[in-house]
């Protein structure tokens, strides 16, 4: 398993099929990430499988376009996927998903319940790996934390900017309420065939 040194000594090692890596993207990328939902208008509300539950997921999205002027994320994403698949084994085959970026506002009570990344039908059926990536500072909010519950305890994920954790979309994980500020985060699903 793979431990990055931005996870705190004082906090347990990741979970089986969690890994971290600190320093993914740098400052001024994560702010162009962030630029596609505060200055260019492409925000919406975010939607969970079910449809629009506020009750469930309080935030606001775009997604990043699939253009050349953002191949460079593609590449990114893709080298920090190969490093999990190598440690998990997991087959897969890409990303069928355009990647997300997501705005969690105090204001609004942002945040995300306990859910999982899979589901029985559709394109959410074939997700294999997650891929969460910190846009925000730490100091920018509070609560907002990304948990990931697995193993029998609870991994709270580094929040340093450009922190990327790649998980398994079997495992629950929640983004806690946001009580001061705003936290933007990068969601990336890889895709493969059924576990086995």
């Amino acid at each position: 398993m793979a431990v990055d040194p931005c996870v705190s000594p004082r906090q347990a090692p990741p979970p089986t099929w969690v890994f971290v890596r600190s320093g993914l993207l740098d400052e001024r990328e994560c702010l162009r990430l962030r630029d596609l939902l505060d200055l260019e208008g492409e925000a919406e509300e975010a939607r969970t499988r079910a449809g629009d539950d506020r009750k469930v997921r309080r935030s606001t999205i775009a997604w990043v376009p699939e253009t050349a002027d953002w191949e460079w994320l593609d590449r990114r994403l893709a080298e920090f996927l190969a490093m999990a698949v190598r440690e998990t084994g997991f087959v897969i085959d890409g990303f069928e998903e355009r990647f997300q970026v997501a705005r969690y506002e105090a204001v609004r009570k942002g945040g995300f319940n306990l859910h999982s990344d899979r589901a029985r039908t559709g394109i959410g059926s074939r997700r294999k790996l997650s891929i969460s990536v910190q846009l925000s500072h730490a100091a920018e909010y509070r609560g907002g934390e990304l948990e990931i519950l697995a193993d029998g305890h609870r991994f709270v994920a580094p929040s340093a900017l450009g922190t990327a954790v790649a998980f398994a979309s079997f495992h629950n994980h929640r983004v806690r309420p946001v009580r001061d500020g705003v936290r933007y985060s990068l969601v990336a699903w890889s895709h493969g065939p059924d576990f086995r």
